[in-house]
């Protein structure tokens, strides 16, 4: 939900920019919060955004060969500038609500496995934007911030981050990173597997949309929990005939789908451990480990997590983690490192 705020300057704003949602977070409040979907229509130069949001999201595989709609985050999505434009349009959301001047400093966060080219992409975005005072945080220093963690003491926190199109684990200490993985599993990949599950095992076709529902309402982390989700309904065409047929799913169906990429998230789990010094494996063993980003949100997820670690993995239960870090992250440049100027 966004909020209400007054058209007052903001000395900070803030932009988590994800695969599926991006997020504007600026004086204290959520300013903008929608999907990362642009339509584009083709050939026009410079390109011209005809659709965005909810309404180009929807447009997916419905679109003209007019239109393309693409996710600027996504790395194969590099085109048209979009990412420039993806920023363009958040910022013209945010100052329906704020002022963002030429003192306001401007916030991204960014995943681990952010890389030099990457850079060079946000850099040219926001510079032919006119901002100047451009901020790289990583987004699991953002997440453990916004829980109210001191990232800059001796003790450690663990933090896991499963976004759209990634899994990010970390260990901070005193400002840095002292153990940490990224790996290509996100939200995104458990509803492939929902979608691969139903052409293997029923031959119905549906799309990504409906996979999506059908993890949120009946997907489930694990086989045994005291109280399991709902089975699920689903109709879809034969994916022989193209016949309109349905199939009944069962929790423990769906949880057998989603094993192999969750196995991988606690595989990456166990490799960050496995790096960590036994005083900051102390620490958090007792403080627990943060769970956050829209994948963490699969039903069972954090139970799973905290079998195989033996330890309380806590789910951070808020989709502007990230946003509001960076924002309370910003207020403080001299006293945290792990900041980047742009």
């Amino acid at each position: 939900m966004e909020h209400e705020t007054k058209q007052n300057p903001v000395s900070e704003i803030a932009f988590d920019l994800g695969t599926v949602n991006s997020i504007v977070a600026g004086g204290g409040n959520i300013l903008v919060d929608k999907p990362s979907w642009l339509g584009i229509e083709m050939g026009s130069k410079p390109p011209k955004i005809c659709c965005k949001w909810d309404k180009a999201m929807n447009m997916k595989g419905r679109s003209i060969p007019s239109i393309e709609i693409i996710q600027p985050m996504k790395n194969d999505s590099m085109l048209y500038n979009s990412v420039e434009l993806l920023v363009m349009e958040l910022a013209l959301e945010a100052q329906k609500k704020c002022i963002i001047s030429a003192e306001t400093k401007i916030g991204i966060g960014i995943p681990l496995d952010f890389t030099y080219g990457d850079r060079l992409v946000f850099r040219e975005a926001f510079k032919n934007l006119g901002y100047n005072d451009v901020y790289l945080i990583p987004s699991v220093f953002a997440v453990a911030i916004a829980r109210g963690l001191n990232v800059n003491n001796v003790r450690g926190k663990m933090i896991i981050d499963i976004g759209g199109e990634k899994t990010q684990i970390a260990v901070i200490c005193m400002g840095g990173l002292v153990s940490s993985k990224s790996i290509p599993i996100g939200g995104e990949t458990l509803t492939a597997a929902i979608q691969e599950g139903l052409r293997i095992n029923h031959d119905i076709k549906v799309s990504d949309y409906t996979a999506e529902e059908i993890k949120r309402i009946s997907g489930t982390a694990l086989s045994d929990m005291k109280n399991p989700q709902a089975e699920h309904i689903v109709f879809g065409p034969n994916t022989g005939t193209d016949e309109q047929i349905q199939a009944t799913l069962s929790p423990n169906e769906i949880a057998e789908w989603l094993n192999e990429p969750l196995t991988k998230i606690e595989n990456a789990l166990s490799n960050v451990l496995e790096r960590v010094p036994p005083e900051l494996f102390n620490d958090f063993s007792v403080d627990g480990i943060y769970l956050s980003g829209g994948g963490s949100m699969l039903y069972g997820l954090a139970e799973r997590l905290s079998r195989k670690t033996k330890i309380k993995v806590k789910l951070v239960d808020n989709n502007y983690s990230v946003a509001q870090g960076v924002e309370m992250a910003l207020k403080n440049i001299q006293e945290n490192q792990f900041i980047i100027k742009l």
